[in-house]
C-alpha cells in the first residue's frame, strides 16, 4: 500500500512540474520533500534522467542527509553531507563527468574540520 501511495505522489509531482520548481528548463521535480527529491529530464525513451538539484533527508526530524547536483544522470558540482543532527560532515566536488575534484573537507560531529584533501582541478 505504501509503495502504491509513493508511486502516486511521484507521478503527481511529474505531472504537476512547473517552471518555478528549481529544475532546469524541461525538468520536473520528482520525489517527496522531507524524504528525497531530485530534478529529472526526459531521457527520450519514456524514462527520466536525474539532472539538476538533488536533496535527501535523514529522517522525519527534517535534517538533510545530502544535497548536490546531477548533470545528465551523473553526480556533479558541489555536494554536502550532514551528520544526523544537521551538522555538516563533508564538502565534496565533482566534475560534470562525475570525477572527484576540488578541495574535499570532512568535519566531526561538532562541525570542526578533521581532514582536507585536494582532489585536483574541477
Amino acid at each position: 500500500m505504501m509503495r502504491t501511495a509513493l508511486a502516486f505522489v511521484v507521478v503527481a509531482l511529474i505531472a504537476c512540474g512547473s517552471d518555478d520548481n528549481g529544475c532546469p528548463d524541461g525538468g520536473s521535480l520528482i520525489g517527496v520533500e522531507g524524504v528525497e527529491q531530485w530534478c529529472a529530464v526526459p531521457d527520450g525513451h519514456g524514462g527520466w534522467i536525474k539532472h539538476g538539484p538533488y536533496r535527501k533527508w535523514e529522517d522525519s526530524r527534517g535534517y538533510l542527509d545530502s544535497q548536490g547536483q546531477y548533470c545528465g544522470g551523473t553526480i556533479c558540482g558541489h555536494w554536502i553531507r550532514w551528520h544526523d543532527r544537521g551538522v555538516k560532515s563533508r564538502d565534496s566536488y565533482f566534475t560534470d563527468e562525475g570525477e572527484p575534484c576540488g578541495t574535499w573537507m570532512d568535519y566531526d560531529s561538532e562541525g570542526n574540520v578533521v581532514s582536507e584533501e585536494d582532489r585536483g582541478d574541477c
